[in-house]
């Protein structure tokens, strides 16, 4: 097994280019850069059996825990409550709801992408999850607004099927 680290690719880009993107996961790569990447690493070495190992036990920790959202805390993946970015969540659409231009129909999407951006440098968050939780605070009754609730439904409903 070799790992191909996207943080040293992303590095590099800048220092080469003088500009560059945060790559969260493989998935953003095109095709054409993956293999690339692929190609500079298949000559490295492969892990040795202690790394291989720490892994292994790290995947078996995690894959026990029965938490529904893990990040990256204190050098390490850790499992956390599903609400842990709900206070972020909400602080973001109290700002969100006094901007005027914010009070249509557009407000939840604003919300996710909001959210999503204040956190990526630390954490990566999928949209779908970041909906789900808007949806959970919807019906908690912390977030009422009446756009927000049809808007944040009608995304959700079409993100389903």
């Amino acid at each position: 097994m070799r790992v191909i680290n996207l943080s040293d690719h992303d590095r590099r880009q800048m220092q080469e280019r003088g500009e560059g993107i945060l790559t969260i996961s493989a998935a953003e790569l095109s095709p054409e850069t993956f293999a690339s990447l692929y190609l500079q690493y298949a000559d490295r070495p492969p892990l040795d059996d202690a790394v291989y190992q720490s892994l292994a036990a790290e995947w078996q920790r995690l894959s026990a825990e029965a938490a529904v959202l893990r990040i990256w805390k204190g050098g390490r993946v850790q499992g956390v409550r599903a609400d842990y970015f709900d206070a972020t969540m909400m602080r973001l659409a109290r700002r969100l709801l006094r901007q005027r231009e914010n009070r249509g129909d557009l407000l939840c999407v604003r919300l996710v992408g909001e959210t999503i951006g204040l956190l990526r440098e630390e954490q990566w968050v999928d949209d779908t999850f970041i909906f789900w939780r808007v949806r959970c605070l919807i019906r908690s009754g912390k977030l009422s607004e009446k756009k927000v609730v049809n808007r944040c439904f009608s995304m959700l409903t079409l993100g389903n099927r």
